[in-house]
């Protein structure tokens, strides 16, 4: 998605988380802006302590879901890695919409429901790190349950 950049920041940086910042960036074949992009795109920080235990317990589990749909995308190319990229833009913002409160976090039912579907997706991660074959399917599927569980 090509969207006009017109805002601009300023970012201090020590010297060495500086020069580590361009490193990575140079490594990903990267602009440093448009590493920045994507590193802030990405990094969802740990709620506030003050959060109540059933939004850390919803986040959690929707971040590590995430990270594995990330690790698939990484790990495979095509049809799947675009599937599992989406996937993983999917989770990134019911975790945003979990820490604001517009999406309620899940009851202890619905956290029990989402961990057993968690572990059908991080078996395939797993498998794509190995360089194994992945399931479209079975990630479908976990995908289809995840969002049959109510909210709340």
């Amino acid at each position: 998605m090509n969207t006009v950049k017109e805002k601009v920041s300023n970012i201090r940086f020590a010297a060495d988380e500086y020069q580590a910042a361009r490193l990575k960036a140079a490594h990903a074949g990267l602009s440093f802006s448009e590493f920045v992009r994507q590193a802030v795109a990405r990094f969802n920080p740990p709620p506030k302590a003050s959060f109540p235990v059933t939004v850390l317990a919803t986040v959690q589990e929707l971040n590590a879901i995430a990270v594995n749909f990330r690790q698939i995308a990484t790990a495979t190319d095509g049809d799947l890695a675009a599937y599992a990229e989406k996937a993983a833009d999917k989770f990134l913002a019911h975790i945003n919409a979990t820490h604001t409160g517009s999406r309620p976090p899940l009851s202890p039912a619905g956290l029990e429901r989402l961990r057993e579907q968690g572990h059908r997706i991080n078996a395939q991660a797993k498998a794509a790190n190995a360089g194994q074959p992945v399931s479209i399917d079975t990630l479908r599927d976990a995908l289809a349950e995840i969002m049959r569980i109510p909210a709340g």
